[in-house]
């Protein structure tokens, strides 16, 4: 994960998580297990805030001058960039499945 990034509702950014996670490491893995376990995650990982941003060199006075983002916890990133990654694996062999006819 990218470093210099605005942390979630949590306030905690990549920096920390990088910085202690031989301390922290296994019970975030324990915590997400139990999310997949039990199908859904809790109420501090599921929620975002959404807010806008201005627009570089743009005026700040009309609205279409401004784009949304929303800031999720590096936690829940952390989860979906391993789902993504494992994604990844999966789909490139069925990508080379379907071009050769299968």
């Amino acid at each position: 994960m990218a470093n210099n990034k605005s942390p979630g509702l949590d306030g905690y950014p990549a920096e920390f998580f990088k910085y202690f996670w031989n301390d922290i490491g296994e019970y975030i893995r324990r915590a997400l297990n139990d999310c997949y376990k039990t199908g859904s995650l809790s109420v501090t990982l599921s929620r975002g805030v959404i807010t806008l941003i201005p627009k570089p060199n743009k005026d700040r006075r009309y609205l279409n001058h401004w784009r949304p983002i929303t800031l999720l916890s590096v936690i829940y990133k952390l989860a979906s960039s391993c789902i993504a990654n494992r994604l990844k694996k999966f789909l490139a062999v069925l990508s080379l499945l379907i071009r050769k006819g299968f």
